[in-house]
């Protein structure tokens, strides 16, 4: 692995573990090494190692002096379920950067379902009136003309964040839609750092590896199974699953000011600038760096063991089943 700097290649034998892999870069295997030991938790997050003194001769090295301390910049915030740093050693150092979204990668995604029904029945108003135009009374009735009116009858989401596997399961990077050229993602790093446009970013994504469609349509037929006929939308929702990384120039941290956006919007200087932002940046990463995780279960045996609360969610006068007394009580 090798890592470009501004001053100087890093020459160091120690930090190329590839330099005898004759596997091409662009099949060389992702799979992360990590070991879910506190000494290595410790480096990636930038802490001391608490070691014994004993444990060592008193005139040994300290590692933290002769080798790189790799860290998570710690400007690094949550903002629209993404993370994103503007950091200068990660826009700088291709190693940090590598080390940045290794660490940043470790941390889980999250995903939920979500289950929402609605009827559109046709309502029309019948009102009485006095001689003032006060309404005396009002009736309601359902008919095949008059407006629409929705009427929610479930609204609710099931958390599975549980359910994905604490270790990833590495990096996967997709071919260049345009060259077809699967790169390395010590190469996006590399690319990402030399690049001198001023509106850069690279980023990654985290991938669940479930079928989504399946899913979806599974409990689409459990649910109708169960006699519900009405309007059914069911979503399935994942956060933190983005990891960003811009310049900290004032002109990129202008570009997504909100104060600034909403000045272009109110003055409709927008319909200028937002073609020009989207023509602008240079985005790297976007649609190809992706960071691959497990879910513990599968699609099939996830609706098997969650279709009885997801049926016990559903009003039973929506299934088309008698209201129990208790029910209304």
């Amino acid at each position: 692995m090798s890592f470009w700097s501004p001053n100087s290649e890093f020459s160091s034998g120690k930090l190329k573990p590839h330099d005898n892999d004759s596997t091409p870069l662009a099949m060389q295997d992702y799979a992360p090494d990590l070991d879910d030991t506190p000494d290595h938790q410790a480096l990636l997050l930038g802490n001391d190692i608490d070691n014994d003194p004993s444990d060592q001769p008193p005139t040994a090295p300290r590692l933290v002096e002769t080798l790189p301390r790799y860290h998570v910049p710690f400007e690094t915030y949550s903002h629209d379920d993404r993370i994103l740093s503007r950091d200068q050693q990660v826009n700088v150092f291709s190693q940090e950067l590598y080390s940045f979204l290794r660490a940043r990668s470790a941390v889980p995604p999250r995903i939920a379902i979500h289950f929402k029904g609605t009827r559109n029945p046709r309502i029309q108003y019948r009102r009485t009136y006095d001689s003032n135009g006060n309404i005396l009374t009002e009736e309601q009735e359902i008919s095949k003309e008059g407006p629409i009116h929705p009427i929610e009858e479930f609204n609710y989401r099931i958390d599975c964040s549980d359910l994905v596997s604490r270790r990833w399961a590495g990096f996967h990077v997709l071919p260049d839609r345009k060259t077809g050229r699967v790169k390395t993602v010590e190469e996006l790093c590399e690319d990402y750092v030399k690049d001198t446009h001023k509106l850069k970013e690279l980023q990654l994504t985290k991938v669940i590896d479930w079928d989504e469609e399946l899913l979806i349509r599974t409990l689409t037929a459990g649910i109708r199974a169960n006699g519900y006929s009405n309007t059914l939308n069911i979503t399935i929702e994942k956060k933190e699953t983005k990891v960003t990384v811009k310049p900290g120039s004032w002109l990129a941290r202008m570009a997504d000011n909100v104060v600034v956006r909403a000045f272009f919007y109110s003055t409709l200087l927008f319909i200028f600038t937002w073609p020009m932002l989207l023509l602008w940046r240079r985005k790297i990463g976007h649609k190809t760096l992706q960071s691959k995780w497990h879910m513990t279960v599968s699609e099939k045996d996830w609706c098997d063991q969650h279709m009885a609360e997801i049926i016990g969610q559903i009003p039973p006068a929506a299934l088309g089943r008698p209201v129990r007394t208790e029910d209304t009580e």
